[in-house]
């Protein structure tokens, strides 16, 4: 039933929360001397550099903290629409606070676009699928011109070879090019993507941008299947929400779009689809939103593996052949 997937949605706030906790305290109180206790010593240099102003917690990577906690915070702001608790608005601003000191482009704008998704489809939930459609579209577009927008320069490393929240333009611009050089094998999905840039490397530069790393590595037909998704997706989801009656079931809609939009849009500067820490997450939420229906109950969409005892008492009565 629906109050399942009510105790694990809070179960998930209450671990995003002591997640967040244990980043505060590790910043507060030193983030190496804890690293030390989590990871080989050899590594442990190489997490500070950017783990001593980038809050990541025990997941010790910025870039899958920072998404996690945008998550939480805008489920917990769904929930405060819903409900009306205070508890979750708290819980806005904790997460808010979390992601902030992750110092992570991506999580920014993925908070951004879920709590204005939020916003959005509060005042026009009474609207036509399209107009909601119309909505959500112009959402992405806006976060995701912001996202490829230069901002302020940081020092992501203490050499001073990384920068964060510079443009990401340039780095478009030379992956375009690259495919253009050999449109027919990257288009057949021949090629591989590389972080780092090399012109003795057959591999095409891809700082983190995943459908460009989906068109290089499955080709074409690879791109169009995945991008089918990115359009089908969040329509699916409208029309889920739109013909939600119950009031959790049109709560957990409501998360699950947002939190889909933000993703859709920061995968094009980030690996979001495939970081073994976030996407599972994305995916079982999806999953469960195919099976709530709009009324709290639940679709059953593969059969028991076992079943049910009346099943097999009554063969046991059975006579045998």
């Amino acid at each position: 039933h629906a109050s399942e997937l009510r105790r694990w949605l809070l179960l998930f706030l209450f671990t995003s929360t002591v997640l967040g906790a244990i980043g505060f305290f590790f910043e507060l109180t030193g983030p190496a001397r804890w690293y030390g206790m989590l990871v080989p010593a050899d590594t442990v240099q190489a997490l500070w550099r950017i783990g001593d102003w980038r809050m990541s917690s025990t997941l010790l990577n910025p870039l899958y903290f920072g998404p996690i906690v945008a998550m939480a915070g805008i489920w917990s702001f769904a929930w405060f629409f819903s409900w009306r608790s205070w508890w979750a608005l708290l819980l806005v601003v904790f997460f808010a606070a979390c992601v902030v000191y992750s110092i992570t482009r991506s999580a920014y704008i993925m908070l951004a676009i879920g709590v204005l998704t939020v916003l959005l489809f509060w005042v026009l939930r009474s609207y036509s699928i399209l107009i909601l459609s119309l909505g959500a579209f112009l959402l992405m577009l806006v976060g995701g011109m912001a996202l490829l927008a230069g901002g302020g320069q940081f020092s992501l490393l203490d050499d001073g070879t990384g920068t964060i929240f510079a443009s990401r333009f340039p780095q478009l611009l030379r992956t375009v090019d690259s495919f253009i050089q050999a449109p027919l094998g990257y288009g057949l999905g021949l090629g591989h993507a590389s972080r780092r840039f090399d012109v003795n490397s057959l591999a095409v530069h891809v700082y983190d941008g995943w459908y460009f790393k989906v068109l290089l590595e499955g080709g074409v037909a690879g791109a169009l299947l995945f991008l089918s998704f990115v359009v089908g997706a969040p329509l699916y989801l409208i029309a889920k929400l739109r013909h939600s009656v119950a009031r959790f079931a049109w709560t957990w809609q409501l998360g699950v779009l947002s939190i889909t939009l933000g993703a859709i849009v920061i995968a094009l500067v980030t690996n979001v689809w495939e970081h073994y820490m976030v996407a599972p997450l994305l995916w079982v939420l999806f999953g469960f939103s195919t099976s709530l229906n709009g009324d709290d109950s639940l679709t059953l969409l593969v059969a028991p593996i076992h079943p049910p005892a009346n099943h097999t008492a009554d063969a046991a009565q059975a006579p045998a052949p």
